[in-house]
């Protein structure tokens, strides 16, 4: 099936997961969505060229 479909020259599902997520955070971002970003996210303040949406996700550490 998954040959198939790549030989149709249609997009796998990990690509299509990955499209998926590009298109939520931009609509967060532009705020088409009702979620607050900064909660979630921290901004990376560095003094490098480039935009202005770095985004650093902390890791959770386990009390294990």
């Amino acid at each position: 099936m998954v040959k198939e479909r790549l030989q149709r020259g249609l997009t796998t599902l990990e690509t299509r997961r990955l499209c998926g997520d590009l298109i939520e955070m931009f609509k967060i971002f532009k705020g088409f969505d009702d979620i607050n970003y900064e909660k979630t996210f921290q901004s990376v303040k560095l003094e490098l060229r480039g935009h202005d949406f770095k985004l650093y996700k902390p890791q959770v550490k386990s009390g294990c």
